[in-house]
């Protein structure tokens, strides 16, 4: 009977250890880290609105592109990834499919205007312009994926 109750104690403590750590590691994790994000994007916004209050608007613009590139670099990965249908049942985030919606926003953007990504201009340093190469593949797909309008993943 002991041995019984000892087994079945460490049973329940390992469960709720596991989700005391999912709750904490991974829930909470998730959106501490979108909070986290806001704080650097803030002052570069802050950069960015004296820019234009100068009457200087092509640093804001040049990066404002490379924002949409990130995007769409970024976007690719996550709805590329295998674990992409769990984000909501981890997290409680609907980002696929519902963030799909913005990925045709930026695509139509790209395909209207090409992204100012030249890997070229990183042929010095091999890692970069190997980097550069990629994302401007990632970018290329997630246009012909998404520009126009939503389609089923290929």
């Amino acid at each position: 009977m002991n041995r019984a109750l000892i087994y079945v104690a460490i049973a329940v403590s390992c469960v709720l250890s596991a989700a005391g750590g999912y709750w904490l590691g991974f829930r909470d994790a998730w959106v501490l880290s979108i909070a986290a994000e806001t704080l650097p994007r803030a002052a570069i916004a802050t950069h960015q609105l004296k820019f234009l209050r100068s009457g200087r608007p092509g640093p804001v613009i040049t990066g404002l592109e490379f924002d949409v590139d990130r995007g769409l670099s970024w976007g690719h990965d996550l709805f590329d990834h295998p674990l992409r249908e769990l984000l909501g049942t981890i997290w409680g985030l609907e980002v696929y499919p519902g963030y799909e919606r913005y990925a045709v926003q930026l695509a139509n953007y790209r395909k209207q205007y090409p992204s100012l990504l030249k890997p070229e201009d990183f042929e010095k340093n091999p890692a970069l312009a190997q980097d550069a190469r990629d994302t401007k593949a990632k970018i290329e797909r997630m246009v012909k994926r998404y520009g126009e309008g939503l389609r089923p993943p290929s």
